[in-house]
């Protein structure tokens, strides 16, 4: 019988296109393939037996839907998207990786050695699950990779010919849940982050506050002093954008604020990229070394990541204004610190990651039915409660709201054609909601 394999989106813009790689190369396995919404996925989960599900991390939060799908019966895969970039090892495996977690699946694969050697050291019973494989993220980088963006390059060059990427990374201090959003809930709700902790958690709320109100700056002073560049900014997709959108007000033709796409046409054709310790600065750099810059005016006092170490390094404006007006070609490069983060192999991450799924003998899981009755009975007991209840505004829409047969359809025929695959699929939307799609190879 062919594996199933669930691959959940959690944020579409940023997700899709890594995940359409790993269903490309699953479906060449024979595969079957659901992907759609988190909360839909995981959801339909119920419906189905010893299947595979990718989870995106391992943190409190992850722990809880993985012992959701252990009591279904259902393998779990995973990996950590936050594991490439982190401030602190200690704080780093304190908040994003649960050896709860960690136990019940059944393979992690790291970003690279260093991601895989701090995490086979924190638990050691499970070290042999940990498997140094890369990241499609980085795939999605290669040249001709890239050719699959061409199209939307083009459009933005011809919409805003010369212009300056800001990709703002400041959801901690920005988010759309408000301002202390971070102070309130996150530093406490998720269970994993001690007392010894919260000086640590608070300097960095301090320090992305700071540098926020700094780059709100930022984009003015651009304006005034390069009258040939359009802004085109692109918050965080946790970020608020009201603070965003009185400075676009103020200079509705020549600053944007744009949110489609995923950042890597933008990173294509802009002429530079400023961010601040952002993971698009590290991937904008793989694309394009000599117009990164971490624009970074107030530091942490405890760390430092790649993106100290990459591109033009700028602590005022004034470094960065020179910068951009003399374009020097003296970027900091640190080749083995980036090798040591990510794993480059020959053939594509996706393709290793999903040969590892493939060949693995999983477990052969019994379904706890006591479970399954008794989370019956709450869904029916919630859908009945809903209809009483006033209907708000989902908040999953602002992540994903849709998902399309034809734009799955055009995903797998594009990366088909680029693998030079004769290969034939069937996208059809799955039966049990209309945010996810089952491809079968035919």
């Amino acid at each position: 019988m062919n594996k199933k394999l669930f691959l959940p989106i959690e944020i579409k813009k940023r997700e899709f296109d890594s995940k359409m790689l790993f269903a490309f190369f699953a479906l060449e396995k024979n595969m079957e393939i659901y992907i759609g919404r988190q909360p839909e996925i995981l959801k339909g989960m119920i419906f189905f037996r010893k299947s595979i599900f990718f989870e995106k991390g391992l943190t409190i939060l992850n722990l809880k839907q993985i012992e959701y799908l252990d009591h279904l019966g259902h393998n779990i895969v995973a990996t950590c998207e936050e594991g490439l970039i982190f401030n602190n090892e200690e704080f780093y495996l304190k908040r994003r990786i649960s050896k709860k977690a960690l136990d019940l699946i059944e393979i992690f694969f790291s970003w690279g050695s260093k991601q895989a050697k701090l995490i086979q050291n924190y638990s050691k019973d499970n070290k042999k699950k940990i498997k140094e494989t890369g990241n499609p993220r980085i795939d999605l980088l290669d040249d001709k990779m890239l050719e699959l963006k061409s199209s939307e390059v083009i459009k933005i060059k011809k919409k805003y010919k010369k212009f300056i990427l800001i990709n703002s990374n400041f959801s901690i201090y920005n988010n759309t849940n408000g301002k202390k959003f971070y102070l309130e809930e996150m530093i406490w709700a998720r269970g994993d982050v001690d007392i010894s902790h919260e000086k640590e958690c608070r300097e960095f709320y301090n320090y992305q506050m700071h540098n926020f109100y700094e780059y709100l700056e930022l984009a003015e002073k651009l304006l005034t002093d390069f009258k040939n560049y359009k802004i085109v900014i692109r918050p965080h997709p946790s970020e608020s954008f009201l603070e965003w959108k009185k400075i676009v007000s103020k200079f509705p033709d020549r600053i944007f604020l744009k949110s489609d796409y995923s950042f890597i046409p933008w990173a294509i054709a802009a002429d530079f990229v400023i961010q601040c310790r952002c993971m698009t600065g590290l991937e904008s750099f793989l694309i394009q070394k000599n117009k990164v810059i971490n624009y970074e005016p107030f530091k942490l006092s405890h760390s430092k990541n790649i993106l100290n170490y990459i591109g033009f390094q700028c602590s005022s404006y004034e470094k960065v204004k020179s910068i951009i007006k003399n374009k020097p070609k003296n970027y900091l490069e640190a080749k083995s610190k980036i090798n040591n983060l990510i794993s480059f192999n020959s053939e594509p991450s996706a393709s290793i990651i999903i040969n590892a799924i493939n060949t693995h003998k999983f477990k052969v899981k019994k379904t706890n039915f006591t479970f399954v009755i008794a989370l019956v009975l709450t869904r029916l007991k919630n859908k009945f409660v809903s209809l009483f209840r006033k209907k708000i505004d989902d908040p999953w829409d602002k992540k994903f709201r849709s998902i399309s047969v034809n734009e799955v359809n055009l995903s797998l025929s594009k990366i088909s054609k680029l693998f030079k695959s004769k290969s034939k699929f069937r996208v059809t939307k799955s039966f049990f909601s209309d945010k996810c799609v089952k491809i079968k190879k035919i």
